[in-house]
Order: C-alpha cells, then sequence, then structure tokens
C-alpha cells in the first residue's frame, strides 16, 4: 500500500541501500571504516538522516503568484488534527478564512487556538472560525452542520470545501451502536435503518463525507457563480486504498466487502450481537460461509477495512467528477477560470505569450483564448489526494497520544512526512492553478492517476463495474437521509 513514486518510499529505499552498503562495508572493514571512530559513525548516520529526511519531504505547494486570498472562505472537516490541520493553517497563512469543522469541541477549539497563534506569528490577514462540531457517522449532524453553515452563506460563502476527516477502528462497531450518537445533536435516533447499519470506519471516512459534500453542492455552486471563481472540493484519500487486507488485492472483492459489513450490521440493529446464540446455533450457515462475513475485525484485517472506505473515497471522487461536470457557467457569466486540464505543452507556449488577454480571474490569473474556450465553464472542480505517510491520531483507539508522538511520530520523520509536508498534496489540489486535472488523484509531486505517465490508482479504483456497485450501494445508504433533509427543507 506504499505508492513506489511517492517520496517518502524513495527515502525509505534510500535508508535500506545505506544500512546494506554500510553494513557491508562495516563487516568486511572496507576503506576508512578500518580506522573508524564512533565520532565517525555518528557524522555518517546523521547525514544519511538528514539525507533521507530531505528525501521524504516532497514537493511544496506552488501558490500562485501575485493572488490576494483575502476573502475566501475554506471548510476544512477533520481539521483538529493531521492533514486537516495544517491544511488549515497554512491557508490561514496565506489569508484565507477558514471554518474549522472535527467532532470534538476540545480538540477542535485548541487546534483553532494553535492556528491563531500561528497567524499571528506570521503577520497574515487569515481569519479562523468555528461553527459548531460535525460527527461524520451521523445523518443528523451533518444535515444541522450545513444548514448552521447555509443560514451564514451571507458573510461566509464556502468556495473551497476539504474533506480531510478520517477514522480507524480496531473492533467492528456500527453506527447503530455507537454509545455518543445514542443522544445530543448527533443522535441517530431517527436515522433510517440503511444509516443505522453502517460500520463506522466506513461512515466516518466515505459514506459521510459524501452526504455532507452532497448537501454542500448547492452552496459551492452558488458561491461559483457569485464569485466567478471555481469553487474546489478536495477529498483526503490514501495509498490505502491499494490494500484491502493480507494478500494481493486482486484476490479481495470490495463491493462483497461492503455487502459483508452490510450483513452483519443489520443483525446488530436487530439486536441480534449473537446470531448463533439468538438462532439457537443454527441457520447462520450462509453467513459463516460467506468469506467477507465477520462478527469482529481481526488484528490482520482491520486496516483492510480502513483501505476500503479509503477506496470508496476515491470513488466518491469519480462520482462527483461526473456529477459536477454538468455544473456550468453559463456564457454569460464571461467567467475565465484557472485552467483544470492539463496544456497543451509546447504548442501553445508562443501562442499564449502573444494572445493573452487582458482579462484576469478571480484569482488575478491571465488567461488565453484558447484556455478560455476549453475552462471558462467549469463551476466546480473535484480532485482527491494521498497526503503522503505520516504518524497521524488516526491510531488513537490503540495507542495514547503520547505513544503516538514520541514513539511513532517523532522518530518517523526520518523517512515519513510531517503534518505540514503531508497537507502538501491537498494544498495543490485546493489553489494550484496549472496541470489540473478533473477528478485527479494527486501525490505532493502531482497528479498520479490514469489520467499521468504514472499510475498509482489501485485496479479497482478504475474498474467501471465496481463503480458502478458501488454507487447503487451507496445510493441505498445515502437516499434515504437525503430524503429527510427534502422533507425538512419543505
Amino acid at each position: 500500500m506504499i505508492h513506489l513514486y511517492a517520496s517518502e518510499t524513495a527515502a525509505a529505499a534510500s535508508l535500506a541501500l545505506f544500512v546494506i552498503l554500510f553494513g557491508l562495508l562495516w563487516v568486511f572493514r572496507v576503506g576508512w571504516l578500518r580506522e573508524a571512530n564512533a565520532v565517525d559513525v555518528l557524522v555518517l548516520i546523521l547525514s544519511c538522516a538528514f539525507g533521507c529526511r530531505v528525501t521524504a519531504k516532497g514537493k511544496t505547494c506552488q501558490w500562485p503568484k501575485n493572488v490576494d486570498f483575502t476573502g475566501r472562505v475554506a471548510l476544512v472537516v477533520g481539521a483538529s488534527s493531521g492533514v486537516g490541520f495544517s491544511t488549515a493553517e497554512q491557508l490561514a497563512e496565506h489569508g484565507w478564512t477558514v471554518i474549522l469543522a472535527a467532532r470534538n469541541t476540545e480538540r477542535l477549539m485548541y487546534a483553532k487556538k494553535c492556528i491563531e497563534r500561528h497567524v499571528q506569528r506570521r503577520g497574515s490577514n487569515g481569519v479562523v472560525k468555528v461553527l459548531g462540531t460535525v460527527d461524520l457517522r451521523s445523518d443528523a449532524s451533518i444535515r444541522a452542520y450545513v444548514q448552521n453553515l447555509t443560514a451564514v452563506k451571507d458573510k461566509l460563502s464556502v468556495g473551497l470545501l476539504v474533506m480531510a476527516a478520517g477514522a480507524l477502528h480496531r473492533h467492528l462497531t456500527f453506527v447503530g451502536e455507537a454509545a455518543d450518537l445514542k443522544a445530543g445533536a448527533a443522535s441517530i435516533s431517527s436515522s433510517p435503518p440503511e444509516w443505522r447499519s453502517l460500520e463506522c470506519t466506513v461512515a466516518s471516512n466515505a459514506v459521510g463525507p459524501f452526504l455532507f459534500t452532497q448537501l454542500m453542492l448547492p452552496l459551492l455552486d452558488e458561491t461559483a457563480e457569485n464569485s466567478s471563481v471555481t469553487s474546489r472540493i478536495v477529498n483526503v484519500a490514501s495509498s490505502c486504498h491499494t490494500f484491502l487486507g493480507p494478500g494481493r488485492p486482486s484476490t479481495f472483492d470490495p463491493i462483497s466487502m461492503l455487502h459483508g459489513l452490510d450483513k452483519r450490521g443489520a443483525e446488530v440493529i436487530a439486536g441480534r450481537r449473537d446470531p448463533a446464540a439468538a438462532e439457537g446455533g443454527g441457520g447462520t450457515q450462509d453467513k459463516v460461509s460467506d468469506l467477507y462475513y465477520a462478527k469482529d475485525f481481526s488484528f490482520a484485517n482491520f486496516v483492510g477495512y480502513y483501505g476500503l472506505s479509503k477506496l470508496c473515497v476515491m470513488w466518491n471522487t469519480r462520482l462527483l467528477a461526473h456529477q459536477v461536470a454538468l455544473m456550468r457557467f453559463s456564457k454569460e457569466t464571461g467567467l475565465i477560470t484557472p485552467k483544470m486540464r492539463k496544456s497543451e505543452e509546447d504548442k501553445e507556449k508562443a501562442s499564449r505569450s502573444a494572445t493573452t488577454t487582458a482579462r484576469t480571474t478571480g484569482n488575478n490569473t491571465a488567461l488565453t483564448p484558447q484556455e478560455n474556450g476549453r475552462h471558462n465553464q467549469l463551476k466546480i472542480f473535484v480532485a482527491c489526494t494521498h497526503p503522503g505517510i505520516s504518524a497521524t491520531y488516526l491510531y488513537r483507539e490503540l495507542f495514547s497520544p503520547r505513544v503516538l508522538d514520541f514513539v511513532l511520530y517523532y522518530p518517523s520523520l526520518v523517512i515519513f512526512k510531517t503534518w505540514f509536508e503531508s497537507a502538501q498534496s491537498t494544498l495543490k489540489a485546493a489553489v494550484e492553478d496549472t496541470d489540473m486535472v478533473q477528478g485527479g488523484y494527486y501525490l505532493c509531486g502531482g497528479e498520479y492517476g490514469p489520467e499521468s505517465g504514472v499510475n498509482c490508482v489501485s485496479a479497482h479504483a478504475q474498474n467501471p463495474t465496481h463503480l458502478q456497485a458501488y454507487r447503487e450501494w451507496l445510493m441505498g445508504k445515502v437516499a434515504p437521509s437525503m430524503k429527510t433533509t427534502e422533507k425538512k427543507e419543505e
């Protein structure tokens, strides 16, 4: 589940090569190692660590020049830590008004204070706001949050949506049995059974974000229409989408994995946590024989189901890209948007310099008539990203924050990314205006999807049959909650 073309992979390969060469030279006492002392060895090790650290860092986001982002509004979901936190921090540093959203109030407010201190130190005019919490496991919480945001849309017109929330559960848990969703604003007591039978990791990482994005589309569309600037949606995926469990990816059927979770979810929501006992020890042979039916996650496969949720994020991006392709600016709008497609390379360079119009986008970026003809209709740009391998608080169910910080995070920085570095691919898809591919998959080095020369998207993510089957499954989960939203609006 590690992309061969990711910068952290190059750093890991460099470290492994150093260890092998150093070990061989040390064993056979070749060259200067015959007389090397402890200081020499220490300097060599530190030099290697520094080289690996520089390699792992990768490329940074190329912020458009001469662009004032003051007044632009971004909503970052999952902003309390990790990729979401660093993305929000850097957006605010560049003048954005950033709305932070997460499900834990204490961590959310702490993140707000940290980002505000960072903005003050940098002397930026960015603004950080918190409108409340949102729990992506709860359709009621999602609807309530979007309604609150709609109520202040005149003051906070969101033009960038970053879905960076992520969850990983060691044990199989369903939305309907989560104790913290029994009461309060996030209560799922009135949620349809299709929603309550969702597994929590899939709900938090894929289905909840999809519902949230669907409810946000009218606001993003309105912002684009009023500002004449293309709105953007960035889904934080992961290289884990290529890992569905131990073994070759082709041996797994992701759609069957989702249906296997549904079977178990239906039993749990019906109050049959132990189906064998409830049915007198019989009647479950069809489920037991199902390869993808499980009463709980094992230590060997729980990360595989996290990978399944990230594969769903990849599919969500493709579905959204197709959906918003029909959302276009009218000719009367006269908009010239940033480039959303790979340029025509050297053939157009000469003509661009000669025919560049004086008209600019909302980004103050001048475009050519050719670009105007190709790109001026798209209202919403959608992409997904691989942030890189970084030790975040994703494993908080397994380890305490202190262990995650001092045992995993800091030592791993030799070959893995910092939070700042892991946010670069997300920022690239959020603000860059060149070589952007609708529905693309971005690493820090650029687009690595089917449209690129190097494709890091898994075969499952590109399979049209799987995409169609997933869409049917997804709409079966989301449609009842969407109908509830429509009834409340009426």
